[in-house]
């Protein structure tokens, strides 16, 4: 009965896509954070500039504790490179945990002195999402 009120609602346009989570102040470490198909858990010591520009692309703190969506889970250590890294790596970096999380990209051996960042081009994000 639900799927075929679905497929009815599908097929009139009656569905809305979801509206952004509203911004808030920093989640404590050990919260959970969306944005997409992606999760990753807050590490101490992020800091608010991360969490701003976080929100610029959309992140929001998961509002819901039994949510049943799937998500791509980026690995703990590359959450852990991306809160020491400075500014204008966030992008690169950001990217690299993403593609890994959903198994597209390289996982670690994380960033090397020599080498640099080792992460996919950003030509999927627009620039409205770059924002650095």
């Amino acid at each position: 009965m639900t799927n075929t009120i679905a497929a009815i609602r599908n097929a009139l346009g009656i569905r809305k896509p979801r509206r952004r989570l509203p911004r808030g102040p920093q989640p404590a470490p050990g919260a959970k954070i969306i944005s997409g198909d992606l999760r990753m858990e807050v590490l101490q010591g992020m800091s608010p500039q991360l969490w701003a520009w976080l929100m610029n692309l959309g992140w929001r703190k998961a509002m819901y504790k039994y949510d049943r969506r799937r998500y791509a889970e980026i690995p703990a250590q590359w959450v852990a490179e991306l809160n020491g890294a400075p500014a204008d790596q966030w992008d690169r970096m950001l990217a690299s945990g993403a593609a890994a999380a959903r198994g597209q990209g390289p996982l670690p051996p994380f960033r090397s002195q020599a080498v640099g960042w080792n992460a996919p081009d950003l030509e999927f994000l627009s620039d409205s999402q770059r924002m650095v």
